[in-house]
């Protein structure tokens, strides 16, 4: 509160130089151009910890905490653990820019046993292609968001991360395209809905049983909603309803408890019940 009262004391001053403000002896002989007293010393380790203990932030799903986890994992491999937060300069966060640039997917899971250091050691070829610019600025963002919270609690005094972005140029990732007709009758003439020997681990394997289950129904509903599959799987009976004599769908937010609703036509219905009787 009182650097922020003696800000506006200076430009006052500044501005109005006939009225008598004199400066607080606190900040006598700071200026715009000194530096920042980063106070304790705070690693990255420690960072992390209080970022991710901070109370004010609402509580994450188990998958969030994984995605967070890994986020983590890389930036003290990458920028080291102890490295002072006060360290972590705008030079550090391109060389981190750099290593999630190369970085393949789900890297965590594939070399799990490797640190990020041995895993930059191995060849392109083993390493295949990197991760997708999306999936890469997302931890960009996150980095940024930690950055953003040390600046928050006085540790450093700008986001050395700001801005950084892997850009769309001419390495340009690819967009996911619809399927097109034929790829969508190589997938729906699979054993799996022309008749298969169970819906566990025989269901690429043709045979007399037509298991109708959730194997069978997910792709269908995303096929004639459009929904994705996270919402299908979370579904429950009551979701499905009748609205003015149309079927619907529900899909509900449980943080919120909003809703959207999906209406089922009646050239679906149509295909999906001849889908069933076969």
């Amino acid at each position: 509160m009182s650097n922020g009262i003696e800000n506006e004391r200076r430009l006052i001053s500044r501005f109005v130089p006939s009225l008598p403000l004199s400066p607080n002896e606190r900040f006598r002989g700071i200026t715009s151009r000194s530096a920042v007293d980063m106070g304790e010393a705070v690693t990255l380790r420690d960072l992390v910890s209080r970022f991710r203990a901070d109370r004010s932030k609402k509580t994450k799903s188990p998958k969030t905490k994984l995605k967070q986890a890994a986020q983590d994992r890389l930036f003290l491999e990458a920028l080291g653990a102890d490295t002072l937060t006060s360290q972590l300069t705008r030079e550090k966060a391109r060389q981190l820019q750099e290593i999630i640039a190369r970085l393949p997917p789900n890297w965590t899971k594939r070399f799990d046993r490797l640190s990020v250091t041995e895993v930059l050691k191995m060849s392109d070829e083993q390493l295949g292609s990197p991760m997708s610019i999306g999936t890469a600025n997302s931890y960009l963002t996150a980095f940024g968001a930690l950055m953003e919270f040390a600046v928050n609690e006085h540790l450093i005094g700008r986001n050395t991360a700001n801005g950084l972005r892997l850009a769309h140029g001419a390495s340009k990732e690819k967009r996911r395209l619809p399927f097109t007709d034929g790829e969508l009758c190589t997938v729906f003439s699979a054993p799996l809905f022309t008749g298969c020997v169970d819906d566990m681990r025989r269901y690429r394997t043709a045979g007399s049983n037509k298991p109708r289950r959730a194997r069978f129904w997910i792709p269908l509903i995303a096929l004639f909603t459009g929904m994705r599959l996270n919402e299908i799987c979370q579904l429950c009976e009551d979701d499905v309803d009748v609205d003015d004599g149309i079927d619907i769908i529900l899909i509900r937010s449980a943080a919120d408890g909003s809703k959207r609703v999906i209406r089922v036509l009646v050239r679906q219905r149509t295909q999906v019940s001849s889908l069933e009787q076969q």
